[in-house]
This record gives structure tokens, C-alpha cells and sequence, in this order.
């Protein structure tokens, strides 16, 4: 994340994603957060003090404020990611309904320090498609966060190679410029070989050129081609 340090309301408003109408919810998240920011962070960064695995360089206190930084817009776009999802199955008219809701290893939001080289493979979204109640099919979603426009997008191996397996589909919210791209690893990683990352020390990272990425805005929504990309409905 960046060292945006600005109050989370200002950061991220619902007018980002094109949310005014969840204004309350997103106001109660970064409520929420702003909160956790103040009063949890200086007691967390107490009991870990200078642990080992800070070797970015990062204080307790930056390394706890970074992951509540990132939690913030991850939890807003879930609720981008239902409501558009919502929108093409009654579009669609499929017979189907869906259940977005949080999946990753962090779903419970608790401060805590990871071990550095356990690189979590778990996708954050899970989306349920239901027939008459009944669970037809599982789709899995990566949310993925780039501070700005990039010539390359990287993404880590483990998570790449989870995704091959299982159909998770990267969903890339470029926040800074309000648009996303959608990243199908099948189609758009084809041809490109995992290298050792620059600065993430340790890490392989597949790299995606920017001229691969189709953005979009935010505020417009997932539109039909993205939806189905998305989630192969």
C-alpha cells in the first residue's frame, strides 16, 4: 500500500467506485478502520515490538497500518463485486443467485505478523452461484491493488499457479486513476514465465505487460463481457 496517510473516509469514498447509493456502509467501514488505525495499532505494535520478519523496513506501526490500509478498499470493492454481479444475474436471467462474500486467509481482519515467506494462496472472494437454492458452482476472485499505473502488473507464483488450478480470475483495482481490469491467468499470463522479483526479495513473480490489461472505470461497473470474464457466467 501507500504511505497515504490521509483519514480512510477521504481516501476512499464511495464515490470511487460509484457506490454513493452504500454511502452509509462504506462511511461505517472506513469509520471502522480509521478507529482500529487509532486505538488497536499502538497496543499491537507494543506486543510485537521489533520483530524479525519487519525486514522491508517497515515499523510495527507502519506494518499494521498498511495491512488495515489494504483491508479498507478490499472490503469496499466486495461490495462493488456484489452489487454488479447482482445486476447481470437478474440482466441474464439465468435462474441463478449469488452470494458474494470474503474468503481469504484475512477474512476475520485480525492484526497479526505473517511469516514473510508463507505467501497466502487463499483467493479473497468466493462467489456462490445458487439454482433454487441449491449450490450449482463455486468461482473464486484475487483481489489485487496497484497504487497506479504500471507498465507491468506482477503477480506471485504461488498464487498463480493456485489459480491455474482452481479458475480464480485477478481482479485489479488500480485505485488511484478509479478503473479495474480483470486478469483470466489461462489467457492473459500465456507465454509468460516466472522471474525473480526486483525488491520482493525471495519471490517469483509472473509479469503481465500493461498493453494485456483492459481497464475500465470504476463507476461505470462491470459490464457484460467483464461479468462474465469475471466469473464465466
Amino acid at each position: 500500500m501507500s504511505s497515504d496517510n490521509r483519514p480512510f473516509a477521504e481516501k476512499y469514498p464511495s464515490s470511487l467506485w460509484g457506490l454513493e447509493v452504500l454511502s452509509d456502509q462504506i462511511a461505517k467501514i472506513n469509520a471502522v478502520y480509521e478507529d482500529r488505525a487509532k486505538n488497536e495499532i499502538p497496543d499491537k505494535a507494543k506486543e510485537y515490538g521489533l520483530n524479525p520478519y519487519f525486514r522491508d523496513g517497515r515499523s510495527p506501526e507502519k506494518y499494521f497500518f498498511d495491512m488495515l490500509d489494504g483491508w479498507a478498499p478490499e472490503d469496499i470493492t466486495l461490495l462493488w463485486v456484489r452489487k454488479w454481479l447482482k445486476v447481470w444475474m437478474e440482466q441474464l436471467d439465468r435462474g441463478l443467485t449469488i452470494d458474494v462474500r470474503p474468503f481469504g486467509r484475512d477474512k476475520d481482519r485480525i492484526l497479526q505478523v505473517t511469516n514473510d515467506h508463507d505467501i497466502n494462496t487463499t483467493p479473497d472472494y468466493l462467489v456462490h452461484f445458487y439454482e433454487n437454492d441449491k449450490l450449482m458452482r463455486n468461482q473464486f476472485i484475487e483481489y489485487q491493488y496497484s497504487s497506479g499505473v504500471r507498465s507491468h502488473y506482477d503477480m506471485k507464483e504461488k498464487k498463480v499457479l493456485g489459480a491455474l488450478k482452481d479458475g480464480t480470475k485477478f481482479l485489479w483495482v488500480v485505485l488511484p486513476i478509479a478503473q479495474f481490469f480483470i486478469c483470466d491467468p489461462v489467457v492473459d499470463l500465456a507465454g509468460i514465465d516466472p522471474t525473480d522479483h526486483p525488491i520482493w526479495t525471495g519471490k517469483r513473480t509472473y509479469s503481465m505487460p500493461a498493453d494485456r490489461a483492459k481497464l475500465h472505470p470504476l463507476k461505470a461497473g462491470l459490464g457484460k463481457e467483464s461479468a462474465i470474464l469475471l466469473c464465466g457466467t
